[in-house]
């Protein structure tokens, strides 16, 4: 008994002698590990500042601000003009075949990635390229009248004057067996990993409006629209059948097109380099910020 009391004596003696306000020291964590892949619609072409040349990546894209706001360590492989297969297995050499080939993006993501962003699939079944045909087609038509533009003189003389046709009808079916490709890949290097789909904001009106921004006949705006339509819905089957995460950037959009009063992307135009502003057809940075704030509102 005499032991006992002696001991909780030294117990409230030594309870004692601690400050009142002692608090545990701060348990410091590590930063997240982030990895983002995908094309030109996550890179960001010509979006200020640069930090990729090759790549046309902007430090200013949605990987970039994601990171920022969440405090994640950010390795960004998001490319202009990737496809699934430069994510899966092909190297890919940017700038129109100047560039250096960058390695497979899957390669970034290691055993301690936490969260995967993808956005992807655009450029298997040549949107943006068709876009491009179509709309310098509809100005050569417009040319024929005697309206000419500076567009017209620049981009479009190393595109030529035929529009697009559709994509084969199973080219959709590909990108969504590839993107679950990508999802599987993936978790095989990181099981525990977050992966979120991203697809890609709205160039054109949903309902195949055409502008001066986007020079289309309504035909031709129709039929971006589909093709835009069918890469979302392959999108959004993949992320279902897998468990990914799905961030709707081609809903979020909706009332930004690149018609808009308030676009999140610019219109068929030249933009120098240099000068800040986004290439034509793809995000500005309104855009990229817009899609960042939902990509964080979804995973937190």
């Amino acid at each position: 008994m005499v032991a006992v009391l002696a001991a909780t004596a030294t117990v409230w003696s030594a309870a004692a002698t601690q400050p009142a306000n002692a608090t545990a020291p701060p348990i410091v964590k590590e930063p997240l590990n982030y990895v983002a892949l995908g094309s030109s619609f996550a890179a960001g072409p010509l979006i200020s500042p640069v930090v990729d040349a090759n790549c046309t990546r902007s430090g200013n894209n949605y990987p970039h601000l994601v990171a920022e706001q969440l405090g994640y360590r950010l390795t960004d492989r998001s490319c202009s003009g990737a496809t699934t297969a430069s994510i899966l297995h092909k190297p890919h050499q940017p700038n129109y075949g100047l560039g250096a080939p960058q390695p497979p993006q899957i390669e970034a993501v290691t055993a301690n990635t936490d969260l995967v962003t993808v956005t992807i699939g655009g450029n298997d079944v040549g949107h943006m390229s068709r876009l491009v045909a179509d709309s310098c087609a509809t100005l050569f038509e417009r040319a024929r009248g005697g309206s000419s533009s500076a567009v017209f003189d620049g981009l479009c003389s190393t595109v030529g004057t035929a529009p697009s046709t559709e994509p084969a009808p199973d080219a959709y079916a590909k990108v969504e067996a590839a993107l679950e490709a990508i999802v599987a890949e993936v978790r095989s290097r990181s099981p525990e990993a977050k992966v979120v789909f991203v697809d890609y904001l709205r160039i054109v009106p949903q309902d195949g409006t055409v502008c001066d921004a986007v020079p289309l006949t309504p035909e031709r705006a129709k039929k971006t629209v589909r093709i835009h339509d069918a890469v979302a819905d392959a999108t959004a089957r993949a992320a279902k059948d897998t468990g990914a995460q799905l961030v709707r950037a081609s809903q979020l959009g909706v009332g930004h097109s690149a018609c808009s009063d308030d676009p999140w992307l610019a219109g068929f135009e030249v933009v120098q380099p240099g000068s800040g502003g986004a290439i034509f057809y793809h995000p500005n940075a309104k855009g990229m910020a817009a899609v960042a704030d939902q990509i964080v509102k979804q995973i937190s």
